[in-house]
């Protein structure tokens, strides 16, 4: 019967960290947009871990200015002021391939 409850109970704290998990790019966006103090509206947090190929870096936050366009890729040590960002392109048009 104990080994019946054990069971029950590491099944739900499972099922607890898999949602945290799940749930943890949505916290990382909250999170960036609410750094910008909230002026800058027409920034947008397109990925929070995205691994370009090509790029030095593993993991990048990819950012996006609505009112030009530009796409820009900060890597942790460019968030951290350590290495500046990496200007991906610009997006004219949708169905546009991006531009540099």
């Amino acid at each position: 019967m104990k080994f019946d409850s054990f069971v029950k109970v590491m099944l739900v704290l499972i099922a607890l960290f898999l949602g945290i998990i799940a749930l943890k790019p949505f916290f990382e966006t909250q999170f960036a947009t609410e750094n910008l103090g909230g002026k800058k509206d027409y920034i947008q947090v397109w990925c929070s871990s995205c691994v370009i190929p090509g790029l030095p870096y593993k993991s990048h936050f990819i950012f996006f200015n609505s009112n030009t366009g530009d796409i820009w890729a900060y890597s942790d040590e460019a968030l951290a002021g350590k290495s500046n960002p990496i200007y991906l392109g610009r997006l004219k048009a949708l169905g546009q391939p991006v531009t540099k």
